[in-house]
């Protein structure tokens, strides 16, 4: 029996823009595999000849990752609001966000950084500087400073989390410099 694997419809896309002619997905990991690994096994002879590119492949439908807009962050901010307070469910949230055209991965990633942020949690997967930018405004303006420097913890952390996973820091923590100088005017 085939394993069967589950991935995001981000990932997804993302495997669909490598195919090649009318390739599978399995084609496709196949293929960065072999291009990947030191010693990959030799190909039947069958499959020697390079195969030609004539179309995109039939599978390649998959939403394409898309752009997060001002009015998603904006969107994500009330629905967190919501999901903080106690009145929305997660899933319900995400799925407004969805609706707007926010992929899903990104919908649940936005909403639980939202939520770290209004904690002072830590949050793993990052995002634009400017979304940040937008979620901490927000935040002062509807939480006020408390709620402004939990933000601020939870960034730090999250920027540690960046540094151990190798990630360059440097215009985040610039950014985190200006809103530490903000909340302290």
């Amino acid at each position: 029996m085939t394993p069967v694997i589950r991935i995001s419809e981000e990932l997804y896309g993302r495997l669909a823009s490598l195919a090649e002619g009318f390739d599978t997905p399995s084609a496709v990991i196949e293929r960065l595999l072999d291009n990947n690994e030191p010693n990959p096994p030799a190909a039947p002879a069958s499959q020697s000849e390079p195969k030609p590119k004539p179309h995109p492949p039939a599978w390649s439908h998959a939403p394409r990752r898309r752009e997060i807009t001002p009015e998603m962050v904006k969107l994500t901010c009330k629905l967190g609001d919501k999901i903080y307070i106690g009145v929305l469910g997660i899933q319900d949230a995400k799925q407004e966000l969805v609706n707007i055209g926010m992929n899903p991965a990104s919908a649940a990633m936005y909403l639980t950084a939202y939520r770290s942020m209004l904690v002072g949690e830590v949050f793993k997967r990052g995002m634009k500087i400017a979304d940040s930018r937008r979620m901490f405004a927000h935040i002062k303006k509807k939480h006020g400073m408390k709620a402004f420097a939990s933000a601020i913890k939870a960034y730090g952390l999250h920027l540690r989390e960046l540094e151990r996973d190798g990630y360059p820091t440097g215009s985040n923590h610039r950014f985190l410099g200006e809103m530490k100088a903000e909340f302290q005017q």
